[in-house]
């Protein structure tokens, strides 16, 4: 019997998450569940972008998770000022808003997906679509609204 050249049990790299969210609540909860995943590993979480780009001064994370309305600097800006200085940094995008406006001004800031809060069950899947280099966006979404 020849030996596969790729094992499927190989063991793959967690991805390292920073997750960016102002509600301590929701944020604890993201970092838990991202947590119980195998192929992610929350590197920090942080309430605000200022915070955030503390942290990737010195830190290079695969992902960034970013609530778009946060106090200071929004997630708008968050996003685009990553995508500028960590064009490899993959960003998506966490709203509890549906609106067409938020979805188009997230993806042109860098966005590669946007997640709607009231769907976490597309969080795991929406992140690892994200990671792939494909744009997710959240089924909540009306197909006017994610064009």
């Amino acid at each position: 019997m020849t030996p596969a050249l790729f094992p499927l049990d190989t063991p793959t790299r967690a991805r390292s998450v920073l997750v960016v969210e102002d509600n301590d609540n929701l944020r604890d909860l993201l970092v838990t569940v991202l947590g119980m995943e195998d192929d992610f590993h929350v590197c920090h979480g942080v309430r605000t972008a200022e915070e955030a780009l503390e942290v990737l001064s010195h830190t290079t994370p695969d992902l960034v998770l970013a609530d778009l309305f946060l106090p200071g600097m929004d997630g708008f800006a968050l996003i685009a000022r990553i995508k500028k200085d960590r064009p490899d940094v993959c960003c998506v995008a966490l709203s509890g808003y549906k609106e067409k406006d938020f979805v188009h001004i997230a993806l042109d800031a860098g966005a590669s997906g946007y997640i709607v809060k009231t769907c976490p069950d597309e969080l795991i899947s929406g992140l690892r679509q994200a990671l792939t280099g494909q744009i997710f966006l959240s089924h909540a979404l009306e197909p006017s609204e994610a064009s």
